[in-house]
């Protein structure tokens, strides 16, 4: 349930904050006035993409904060300890938006994801919605969602099953049409692979193993001068000389006989006992690295033969311009198990066929399930609607779900389309065929008061529920939205311009636009009070509030409560 709402620099509002409680809010307001703009300011706050071109002329940034009651979803969650959720979104004059829980920034997936359940904003779009009978399925869903709810967890893994069986028949029947230039194709491609007796990670020595032998001839000098440098050790020559071993073996025995004078000495002693043994390590890598250097030109010219090799293996099989030799070898695995399942393939697709048959039963027995649960459930629902219906005012109407059997998907085998009568000699038809603009609305209000008890959402919004109504018509509605609102944590906010519906309001809230000059600015404030009779007296006649339309508001007050 929504607390407060916060709106800054949003449109042509400056700033405005709303205090909301449980209940029937209505919000009135002159036409043009911006009654809309808090329905699209909330709407952005919970899962609505940012434009830059909300924010009000001349600001850097519109900011939008929802302070939500959470103690519905903190009863049903054991893990969950604070029942207050604050959403804040930030959008900059550049475009750049920002999502933030409680101070933490988030992505909008995780905002929308974490907030859903928690709101449901209807508009004249959902009135769009429901025309189409491809929502119609989830409608009747969402009614029947705790009967359903294993019956349609049954088809999703049926369904799922079905699918990775036909995948795997249809890549091998499509494979057995060319199978035999496949095989020859494959074969060949193992060949090649295996002849170059690849080794992991042979792409990288080989680069290395080049680059050593391209530059021997250097090594090997520098390899020479530091060994006769290091241990008067001249590979060349054979010869010994004054080298850095022997100076430090001297002066490391000279020390070593002042150890007991004193820890200075005993120190330098140390050190140069640790420099000389580093240094003579040194000296054997040196010696090492002196006797495997045995290149020659043909071995150089192998080891680039072999490195272009692999390079011409990996462009052919790594799959992109980053493959490694690894990737080489994986795509040969794969050959391999392509080319053993193609040479028994008359035995595989012939259990393939016969799993993919077990499973389109099996998914058909789940379905079928399904559909005779759903027309259950669509009988109840039938008789809900129409009770609703006739509540608001549709005399003797008639509701039905007609069911029509389709192609096997992950909901099932069914197509059902809601189809209405509104009154006697009217016939039963489909509701985007008969309804009109003010009997959409009511059709939508009866829905949803139905499927709002189930739904466990505290929070609805209705922007353009009076559209196409009025008269009688609209107290009926607006008695219907009082009563939908009437639950201890329920929540209904309506944007409304008819008098019959705002009369029925717990709290009422008037909008407002100043012009000057200079700015406009949309404001908000809760209307109480002979105050809300004269708000109530505009919406019944206009701009010209006299004591009679003044009288009349009044007595619209006390009959809607």
């Amino acid at each position: 349930m929504i607390e407060h709402i916060s709106v800054k620099n949003y449109a042509t509002i400056k700033h405005i904050n709303m205090e909301l409680d449980n209940g029937l809010t209505v919000i009135t307001g002159e036409t043009g006035a911006g009654k809309s703009i808090i329905i699209g300011a909330i709407s952005l706050a919970f899962f609505g993409r940012a434009d830059k071109s909300i924010v009000r002329s001349g600001e850097d940034k519109a900011q939008i904060q929802v302070v939500l009651d959470t103690q519905s979803l903190a009863d049903s969650n054991s893990n969950s300890e604070d029942s207050q959720l604050i959403i804040t979104r930030d959008i900059s004059a550049t475009g750049k938006s920002l999502c933030r829980i409680d101070d933490e920034i988030i992505p909008l997936t995780t905002l929308t994801a974490k907030t859903e359940g928690l709101i449901d904003i209807h508009g004249q779009y959902d009135n769009q919605k429901l025309l189409n009978p491809v929502n119609h399925l989830k409608v009747l869903d969402s009614f029947g969602a705790a009967a359903l709810e294993t019956c349609i967890e049954e088809v999703h893994r049926a369904y799922d099953a079905y699918r990775k069986h036909k995948k795997s028949y249809d890549e091998l029947a499509a494979s057995l049409n060319d199978s035999a230039n496949r095989m020859e194709s494959l074969t060949y491609e193992i060949r090649e692979i295996e002849s170059a007796g690849l080794i992991s990670g042979e792409d990288e020595d080989l680069k290395a193993t080049i680059e050593v032998m391209q530059h021997s001839e250097d090594i090997h000098e520098a390899l020479e001068i530091a060994m006769g440098a290091l241990d008067g050790d001249n590979s060349s020559t054979g010869a010994l000389s004054a080298s850095a071993l022997n100076a430090l073996g001297a002066a490391m025995t000279a020390l070593q006989k002042l150890e007991n004078i004193d820890d200075t000495f005993k120190q330098m002693s140390t050190n140069l006992s640790d420099a000389y043994y580093n240094v003579e390590e040194i000296a054997n890598i040196c010696r090492t690295k002196l006797e495997s250097i045995d290149f020659t030109s043909g071995s150089l010219d192998k080891a680039i033969a072999k490195y272009e090799l692999v390079e011409e293996l990996k462009r052919k099989y790594g799959g992109n311009l980053l493959a490694t030799v690894d990737d080489v070898i994986e795509y040969k695995n794969h050959a391999e198990d392509l080319l053993k399942n193609l040479e028994h393939a008359e035995s595989n697709i012939l259990e393939l066929k016969s799993a993919l048959a077990l499973a389109l039963q099996n998914l058909k027995a789940a379905s079928q399930k399904l559909s005779a649960e759903r027309k259950a459930i669509a009988k109840k629902l039938e008789a809900s609607i129409e009770s609703e219906l006739g509540e608001l005012n549709f005399n003797n109407a008639e509701f039905k779900i007609i069911f029509e059997e389709s192609k096997y998907t992950r909901n099932g085998c069914d197509n059902v389309s809601f189809h209405i009568k509104t009154g006697i000699g009217q016939p039963l038809a489909p509701i985007n065929k008969i309804a009109s603009g003010g009997e959409i609305s009511r059709i939508m209000l009866a829905i949803k008061s139905i499927t709002h008890a189930y739904s466990g959402i505290d929070t609805m919004i209705f922007d353009e529920i009076d559209s196409g109504i009025s008269g009688v018509t609209a107290s009926v509605v607006g008695k219907k939205l009082h009563e939908m609102a009437s639950g201890n944590r329920s929540q209904i906010i309506v944007i409304t311009h008819l008098p019959q519906i705002a009369a029925y309001a717990d709290h009422h809230y008037m909008i407002d636009k100043n012009e000057s000059k200079l700015e406009t600015i949309t404001s908000i404030g809760k209307v109480e009070g002979e105050d809300r009779v004269v708000e109530i007296a505009r919406l019944l006649s206009g701009d010209k509030v006299s004591e009679t339309t003044l009288d009349a508001a009044r007595e619209l007050i006390a009959a809607s409560n």
